[in-house]
């Protein structure tokens, strides 16, 4: 496919980054795709996800939750707990892990989507409105925020790249808080993922290979 693409290009093949998308958690997996029969030497950019949530997007821990405050779930977010995937630093792991990976072979390392991932309806019916209450308020947390500048810190410090947020605008659900934005004219004052997202954006210039803004 990539070969395709280069002949259909060619001549400005620099115009086209060829990827290929990893499992974010699981590098032996990765690696098994980038080297088998040299994939990666036909390719640009290894892209992962960036998505942190503890262990809250786990079914097992519905019980655990619904006993959770505010506090308890930033405490969740930042230093884990309930499993050994998905806070902060366990994220930041995944990172480092797949940058490893990536340079390795003269990859770049791509976030295709990520952010914070508390999805209430991955638990039972009957309590998905209450958990919803809870990820809703602290999805409009200044915490949030500061979660959201650590997530690109670590991002930005393992190597990484480009790193595209999901999504934009997106009203919340039960199905999810995706959105930087829940409307269109939303103040950045009570948004704080997409205050997070356009701080970092000011506070640092892109700092990879052949970046323009």
């Amino acid at each position: 496919i990539h070969a395709i693409w280069r002949n259909e290009f060619s001549g400005s093949e620099s115009s086209i980054i060829r990827v290929l998308g990893g499992h974010t958690a699981n590098s032996y997996h990765t690696q098994q795709m980038l080297d088998w029969q040299n994939a990666y030497q036909n390719v640009d950019a290894l892209a992962i996800h960036g998505y942190f949530s503890g262990e809250m997007f786990n079914p097992a821990n519905e019980s655990a939750i619904l006993g959770m405050s505010v506090d308890d779930i930033f405490n969740e977010l930042n230093n884990g707990g309930l499993g050994d995937k998905g806070a902060l630093f366990e994220t930041n792991s995944y990172y480092l892990i797949n940058y490893s990976l990536a340079q390795a072979r003269g990859l770049a390392l791509i976030g295709y989507e990520g952010g914070q991932y508390l999805t209430p309806d991955v638990f039972s019916t009957a309590n998905q409105n209450e958990i919803y209450n809870l990820f809703a308020e602290a999805n409009h947390d200044a915490r949030m925020g500061a979660a959201y500048l650590t997530n690109f810190s670590n991002w930005k410090n393992a190597g990484g790249s480009e790193f595209f947020h999901f999504t934009n605008i997106a009203y919340s659900s039960v199905h999810g808080m995706v959105g930087a934005l829940e409307y269109q004219t939303q103040p950045r004052s009570e948004a704080p993922k997409f205050d997070a997202i356009m701080s970092f954006i000011e506070q640092n210039d892109c700092w990879w290979t052949n970046c323009e803004r």
